[in-house]
């Protein structure tokens, strides 16, 4: 409604009379700000609502990940697999009820919008429009599969390096004895730059996407 009422709004101011519409104007003015208050709330109890129910399902998942991995014996699976379950996975499904939405909400958003660029500038616009989005749409292929892929070494990158930093804490005593914990130490900092090196491109391939989108 907002772009609809933006341009009656400036079709009222740019008249030449001063004296005619004036009414027109605030009535104009009083459906905008009405229309946008609702707007601001609904989004609010929205936000909300999605946000109380994924912390909901994201403490009910720590406390059953955290309860299955006390009965669960050390060599079944790894520490650095249940800390990615705790932090990444669980976090995902919280997050899912944030984004769930815009399934339905995204194709609707657009389809407005080609509609709004159809009434107010017409079919060539409307057309650009379309194209933009599909070229858009066709750019972020590739890219996506790269976030995919480089999120994957992440996670791999990430156990390896908490199953090291769990058996040198283990075995701190044989690396006391042996004097290892400089080389070690060592293989620790070589894993971590391993990680911090996909994350790094991830953030970038996360920022191409945004640009582009």
């Amino acid at each position: 409604m907002g772009p609809f009422l933006i341009t009656y709004l400036v079709d009222l101011l740019s008249d030449k009379n001063p004296d005619k519409g004036h009414g027109h104007g605030y009535i104009l003015a009083s459906i905008f700000f009405a229309s946008k208050t609702i707007e601001s709330l609904s989004q609010r109890q929205w936000y909300f609502g999605a946000r109380r129910t994924g912390f909901q399902v994201r403490a009910a998942l720590m406390v059953s990940i955290y309860k299955k991995s006390l009965l669960m014996k050390n060599s079944t699976t790894g520490t650095g697999k249940i800390v990615n379950f705790l932090d990444v996975d669980v976090e995902r499904v919280g997050e899912f009820f944030w984004y769930i939405h815009g399934i339905w909400l995204l194709p609707l958003q657009i389809s407005l919008a080609l509609v709004i660029l159809y009434h107010s500038l017409g079919m060539a616009t409307s057309l650009s429009a379309v194209f933009a989005t599909v070229f858009v749409m066709v750019s972020n292929t590739p890219l996506t599969k790269s976030q995919k892929n480089l999120n994957v070494k992440i996670m791999e990158a990430k156990d390896s390096r908490i199953k090291a930093t769990a058996e040198a804490l283990k075995s701190m005593r044989i690396l006391n004895l042996h004097a290892w914990e400089t080389a070690y130490l060592d293989k620790l900092l070589k894993l971590r730059d391993v990680e911090r090196g996909c994350l790094r491109r991830y953030l970038y391939t996360c920022s191409a996407i945004a640009f582009l989108f």
